[in-house]
């Protein structure tokens, strides 16, 4: 690979292409040098995925003196010498954005431990490279350092072309679609109640997760208990029917498994707060999230903190969790919740959680 780029180069430049002078060789090529080749190395796997945001990391060394004062350095194409900002396919940046850097595999490249002499210092710069776009594609990438020497000369060199050639390859994969699917399991019926825990998983890959978003800017439950309401700050769905079908009304909440433990509700005859416990889920690599469905029965429904009673001739009779009454009259609603999820890669998942169709929409599931 190292012939055919400096053939390339010399090629380039008999023909008197010096657009990108920056690319090139020595500036000055003087006696006076405070500035060594640098050499340009991974810090990872260069192989990344092609979704605007995740970045490949390259470190690029150099030594100089300390006359030395570094300016910048240009990340090329080492195959057209040109500066990657001015082909528009990747940009560059001085900072991290906290994602992972490569996509797990079982090597990385580890840059080699270089022994400088006394009278000058080893220094370095890292860059983080992403896709300008969702395109797959690969590139080789070289380097350049510039600066100003002690006596103001500027002065620059290169790992493109000369001696010292050095370049790392990079490769942006186009992102994978990952499929989800909800497991369901029942662990709560009773006359009035029933409840389900249904689990977001992965089905064809395993990812870890980052972020996720609900509308309305819902957030998982982080408290060891879920109160059954239908104003919770962690509810993301909600139906209410009113009748005497199986389900007069459905909440869903979103919460994390290792925090919590209960779920909070009030009992319809005696109109105390009752409770029951959630049950465990098993670790697994593709559990994402997970969810609580709790139903109330026989046309009870929430409204706000109040359990109500329909069908009273002055408006459904309705007490909250610390026993005050009101009277109500329901408004009938079927929510539906765009779920956003942001894994380590960057990549973004969108789809929607709704309820079923049916006479009784007391099923749970994804809709895209």
């Amino acid at each position: 690979m190292k012939k055919y780029i400096i053939t390339l180069g010399l090629l380039i430049i008999s023909r008197g292409a010096f657009s990108n002078e920056q690319c090139y060789d020595i500036i000055p090529d003087g006696p006076m040098q405070e500035l060594n080749a640098p050499n340009i190395s991974m810090l990872g796997n260069g192989d990344i995925y092609a979704n605007g945001v995740m970045q490949a990391q390259v470190k690029v060394n150099y030594e100089a003196s300390t006359g030395f004062s570094f300016d910048s350095v240009t990340l090329c194409d080492a195959y057209t010498m040109k500066p990657l900002q001015e082909e528009q396919q990747w940009e560059v940046s001085e900072h991290s954005n906290g994602y992972l850097h490569e996509i797990h595999t079982n090597s990385s490249q580890v840059p080699e431990e270089q022994i400088f002499p006394s009278d000058w210092a080893p220094k370095n710069a890292v860059r983080y490279l992403s896709k300008a776009n969702d395109i797959a594609s690969s590139i080789e990438v070289c380097a350049v350092v510039s600066g100003r020497q002690n006596n103001g000369e500027i002065i620059a060199k290169t790992t493109c072309l000369g001696d010292h050639i050095s370049s790392v390859p990079i490769t942006a994969l186009n992102t994978p679609t990952i499929e989800f699917e909800l497991v369901k399991n029942k662990f709560r019926d009773s006359k009035y109640h029933r409840a389900f825990v249904y689990e977001l998983h992965t089905k064809n890959i395993d990812v870890d997760m980052r972020e996720i978003k609900y509308e309305r800017g819902t957030v998982p439950s982080d408290s060891s208990i879920i109160r059954v309401q239908a104003n919770s700050d962690y509810l993301i769905l909600r139906d209410t029917q009113h009748s005497e079908k199986i389900s007069a009304w459905i909440g869903v909440w979103a919460y994390e498994v290792k925090k919590t433990t209960t779920v909070e509700m009030i009992n319809e005859f005696s109109h105390t707060v009752g409770s029951y416990s959630i049950a465990p889920t098993s670790p697994s690599n593709s559990l994402v999230s997970t969810y609580l469905l709790h139903q109330i029965h026989k046309g009870e429904y929430m409204h706000d903190d109040f359990l109500c009673t329909s069908s009273h001739l002055d408006g459904d009779r309705c007490i909250n969790y610390s026993g005050a009454v009101q009277f109500n009259y329901p408004n009938s609603d079927i929510l539906t919740s765009k779920v956003t999820l942001i894994d380590n890669y960057g990549t973004i998942h969108k789809f929607k959680l709704r309820f079923g169709v049916g006479d009784d929409n007391d099923v749970l599931f994804i809709a895209h």
